[in-house]
């Protein structure tokens, strides 16, 4: 006997959609494009039905490339981060993510500043590219 669910039910019953996408599709973030939402969306969908049934759906890691995505999946419970401290200072405040390993950090992270490189650069750009480099090597 084959059970469809109605679009109705769906609606219903909030983060089924999103959980049948992603595992069709193996990928959060695949499941989230696909239907138009954020990763972060889709990822608290899931993780708000897995609650309310009580039984873990989904196993494995979430992998991002964005570090506001990693920052609302963290808040949403769904791991530990680590992004540049600017992403989480208002979630520490509100006490929606807790520091962990404060002692340690990486070196910093990798700025690239890409412009067309010719004669005829900008005077905005030039202050600009030189306003950061003078930056960066002071540090």
């Amino acid at each position: 006997m084959e059970v469809r669910s109605s679009k109705r039910f769906t609606q219903r019953v909030s983060g089924v959609e999103e959980f049948i996408r992603v595992a069709e599709l193996k990928s959060f973030v695949r499941a989230a494009e696909s239907m138009g939402f954020s990763t972060s969306g889709v990822a608290r969908a899931v993780r708000l039905l897995e609650a309310r049934i009580g039984v873990p759906l989904l196993k494995g890691s979430v992998i991002f490339n964005n570090s506001e995505a990693m920052t609302d999946a963290a808040i949403q419970g769904l791991g530990i981060i680590q992004v540049p401290h600017f992403h989480t200072t208002v979630a520490v405040q509100n006490n929606q993510l807790i520091p962990i390993l404060s002692g340690w950090s990486i070196l910093g992270h990798p700025i690239q500043l890409v412009y067309p490189q010719n004669r005829h650069l900008s005077s905005k750009v030039r202050v600009f590219v030189d306003f950061f480099q003078r930056l960066l090597q002071d540090k």
